[in-house]
């Protein structure tokens, strides 16, 4: 079976400092733009994983922003499938398959917990 890697957009691959009505995405975090970029040359299949992919709208902005930092023609979705064998995300906590045990630091599931609720209810409210 292929390789197949969901990468986080706001705050994995871009920095992220809050929703922007204008939709704008923030500058190239290059760490993770060189591990997509390796990934990519080693054959390994790449999907940003976004909420923002939730509303066509947005969709646009996310592919111009991938154009510009040298990943044209990576899938977008903001749905978790089967087929990705691994998940990098900046809000994810791992937890041990079957166990439901948490692995890592629970402290940054806290410090998710505390994000204000205007916050997120602005990423996630859809335009009527």
């Amino acid at each position: 079976m292929e390789e197949y890697y969901g990468v986080d957009l706001d705050g994995t691959l871009a920095e992220y400092d809050g929703w922007k009505q204008d939709r704008s995405i923030g500058k190239a975090i290059p760490l993770m733009l060189n591990k997509v970029k390796q990934w990519i040359s080693e054959g390994i299949n790449i999907v940003i994983f976004t909420a923002r992919a939730d509303d066509p709208e947005n969709v646009p902005a996310i592919l111009e922003w991938l154009d510009d930092n040298g990943l044209s023609g990576l899938e977008i979705t903001n749905i978790k499938t089967p087929e990705m064998s691994r998940f990098y995300d900046d809000r994810a906590i791992q937890v041990e398959k079957n166990t439901g045990r948490i692995i890592g630091d629970e402290s940054l599931l806290e410090e998710w917990i505390k994000i204000p609720e205007i916050k997120l209810n602005q990423l996630y409210n859809k335009k009527e």
